[in-house]
């Protein structure tokens, strides 16, 4: 059990650096891209947030609480996808793999990270949908979040690839092969873009 100290932080935590209202019922989605693009396991690719929400059936102006240590994973959300309502900490993050594979302090303040966890873990726990790749601290959070007493609708995003491909094309530069993902990532969009100016027309 938490002490009243750290639970007054969280409540305090909650109030200024989560901006934005959930509105009930609610998703919580968890992005992790810290160890993807890097050729060691497990391996990982970059998802598009539009496959998280197209997994979820997540529709147009409802609430999601998204976890995510990755800052490009905040960018996409605000240039892509701003109809939903995002709930997110403004928290210090990595871009990308910038952090390392064991990048996963991106403040350097253990502590604040812990509270901002906890902070998450209490939003996510509102929700009863799921969405999110295969970690470890996803199931902490589907536990969370069954520990409410709700029924959780889980989605699991498939986001392995194999040796293979994750070594293919890598030259050693763990930030060049992340801005590498990130920019297919953003050439999907306007793809789609592109298609759909087209079938307007």
């Amino acid at each position: 059990r938490l002490r009243q100290h750290v639970r007054k932080q969280i409540i305090d935590l909650i109030r200024d650096d989560f901006p934005g209202t959930i509105k009930l019922p609610c998703t919580a989605m968890h992005v992790r891209r810290g160890d993807s693009g890097i050729p060691r396991r497990p391996f990982r690719r970059y998802a598009a947030i539009s496959e998280y929400l197209q997994l979820g059936e997540i529709q147009p102006g409802d609430s999601i609480v998204l976890l995510t240590d990755d800052l490009s994973t905040i960018q996409e959300v605000q240039e892509h996808h701003p109809q939903y309502n995002w709930i997110y900490a403004e928290r210090p993050r990595n871009n990308g793999t910038n952090g390392g594979f064991d990048g996963h302090i991106p403040s350097n303040d253990p502590a604040y990270d812990f509270i901002v966890i906890h902070a998450e873990l209490q939003l996510a726990s509102k929700c009863t949908k799921f969405v999110h790749g295969s970690s470890s601290f996803s199931d902490m959070v589907y536990d969370a979040m069954l520990g409410t007493g709700n029924n959780v609708t889980r989605f699991v995003l498939d986001t392995s690839v194999s040796k293979e491909e994750a070594q293919a094309n890598y030259n050693g530069d763990i930030k060049a092969r992340g801005h590498l993902m990130l920019d297919k990532i953003q050439k999907a969009y306007r793809k789609d873009l592109n298609q759909t100016s087209v079938q307007d027309q």
